[in-house]
């Protein structure tokens, strides 16, 4: 009897050291604006070491200080004989005095000779120019054109080209990224923006707004966490979702098209996790989640069935 129960200790302390006695880490629950990463809450509007989402951090060649505003990093300082010539963080402060001539004492400004027409004014975007217009007015070739001017007096609704995902099975591991590439008959200035929507049960959830990456070009980002907090995810093996994703233009104008995404619990040294009770649980040794969610083993008489919880997978015992 003795060498039993030593069996037994044994068994559970193996399974202890393996994958951890009540030690499950879960997701902060956040307050609006923030979200959880790496197991604290945090606004990606505005944090350095998390700007625009989870794990970008604002740090780029011979920049002594920067800042996270609307999502995007931004220089505030450079170093010591660097300066920030063409306004794009990317690469950093990249202008360095050479020869003794002052090449950097003038930043480089996209906007010289343009002017956009006589309704509106060239501003600068990520380093690149673009047409700020008055309103009924959109951006052509950097010029400010009248509403409709090319199309029959109408404004076109702008187009999605291409939508694709990052991949189409995102785990609690797993950042999912969405990317559109969006066209707009009136011009690219018209396109005011997109959002990331749900219609589930006559509610329409909103998981955020694109962001712009490249003329024509826009993403979204969301972990496994981000997603669950704005929609619990259904118990079990996984959950399904189809999204909608939403255009906008300057005469509000919009189009719309759906994507498919399946959210599960990662697999961990290929041992099945399931979604049960707010949290990825090991159904195959989980004695209240025997096999799937909710079945509890957790009260058998026979001590030595019991021990089989932690040895077998998916243990008869618990099916009755």
């Amino acid at each position: 009897m003795f060498r039993i129960k030593r069996s037994i200790t044994f068994l559970v302390l193996i399974f202890c050291i393996t994958f951890g006695c009540n030690n499950r880490e879960e997701s902060p629950v956040c307050d609006p604006g923030y979200f959880p990463c790496n197991g604290r809450c945090v606004n990606t509007e505005t944090d350095p070491q998390n700007c625009g989402y989870c794990g970008v951090v604002c740090r780029a060649n011979n920049v002594a200080e920067a800042e996270c505003k609307d999502y995007k990093c931004q220089i505030i300082k450079c170093n010591d004989g660097y300066t920030d010539k063409n306004g794009k963080f990317s690469d950093g402060c990249e202008c360095t005095e050479s020869s003794g001539q002052e090449t950097c004492s003038t930043p480089l400004n996209p906007c010289d000779g343009i002017d956009c027409g006589a309704h509106g004014s060239c501003m600068v975007t990520d380093g690149e120019p673009s047409c700020n217009c008055d309103e009924g007015y959109h951006e052509e070739n950097l010029t400010c054109v009248k509403n409709g001017g090319g199309n029959n007096g109408t404004n076109q609704p702008p187009q999605i080209l291409s939508l694709q995902a990052n991949s189409t099975t995102i785990s609690d591991f797993d950042t999912l990224t969405i990317t559109a590439v969006v066209n707009d008959p009136d011009g690219p200035g018209d396109i005011l923006g997109g959002i990331l929507t749900e219609d589930y049960q006559n509610t329409t959830y909103n998981y955020g707004a694109f962001s712009w990456q490249a003329q024509g070009t826009y993403s979204i980002s969301l972990d496994w966490y981000a997603v669950k907090q704005v929609r619990d995810f259904a118990e079990g093996s996984g959950d399904t979702r189809t999204f909608t994703v939403i255009f906008y233009d300057s005469a509000n104008n919009e189009v719309s098209d759906t994507i498919t995404i399946e959210f599960v619990c990662g697999d961990v040294d290929s041992h099945t996790r399931y979604y049960c009770g707010g949290e990825c649980v090991y159904i195959f040794n989980d004695p209240y989640n025997c096999g799937e969610c909710h079945r509890d083993c957790s009260q058998l008489d026979d001590i030595y069935n019991q021990s089989q919880l932690y040895v077998y997978p998916f243990n008869p015992d618990c099916y009755g």
